[in-house]
């Protein structure tokens, strides 16, 4: 761990706002600094490139997360949860008779085959399970569920953009977005530790 950097009194407040949400530019703005157009975007920018600024922000990050107990792996792990998570492990779309599928026989779960008004697809209906029954990696992708006057509403994290941090934390992509494929790629890896798969990595690169 880098020793603590005595820091310019702006320098320190910017630190101390970026931790807060990582926001680098309304951090810039909130320390104090005046920032016109997209300037607090750029010197926001400039300030994290600061040797110096940098190695507070690392400092300060490690000694939240050992004062959490919070491992690197564990924040990892959750994310590729929720990246791999399924969501048609909570919400699914099934075919249910229509109004007029069964008015002369008795009523069957499925649509009536011989119903002329559907012909036999039925409508259909959103489907959400028992949350018990669901696994971790659904429970992980699972954001907030809520009573709305229109029924029950459903929210997801953000799959592409979990996978997307796995891949950055790896170290994964270079300027042009190319996914590495040697033979210690770190996805594959990652795979087999999370999932104990034996996945293999085709071809020496994939442009993304």
């Amino acid at each position: 761990m880098p020793p603590k950097n005595t820091l310019p009194r702006k320098q320190q407040e910017f630190v101390r706002h970026y931790l807060r949400d990582l926001n680098a530019a309304a951090a810039y703005r909130r320390a104090g600094y005046a920032a016109q157009g997209n300037s607090a975007e750029v010197n926001a920018a400039r300030l994290l490139r600061n040797a110096q600024v940098a190695a507070e922000i690392e400092r300060e990050m490690q000694s939240r997360a050992q004062h959490l107990n919070i491992r690197a792996e564990d924040v990892l792990r959750r994310l590729w949860d929720i990246a791999t998570a399924d969501p048609r492990e909570i919400v699914s779309v099934a075919a249910v008779p229509c109004p007029n599928c069964w008015q002369d026989a008795p009523y069957r779960d499925a649509p009536n085959p011989d119903c002329r008004h559907c012909c036999g697809k039925g409508k259909s209906q959103v489907v959400i399970v028992d949350l018990d029954t669901i696994s971790p990696q659904a429970r992980a992708l699972l954001a907030r569920v809520k009573q709305t006057k229109y029924g029950v509403e459903v929210e997801f994290h953000d799959q592409l953009a979990a996978l997307e941090k796995v891949a950055r934390h790896l170290g994964m992509f270079n300027d042009k977005l190319t996914l590495k494929g040697e033979p210690e790629n770190p996805l594959q890896l990652l795979i087999q530790q999370v999932q104990g798969s034996t996945l293999r990595v085709v071809g020496s690169t994939d442009q993304l």
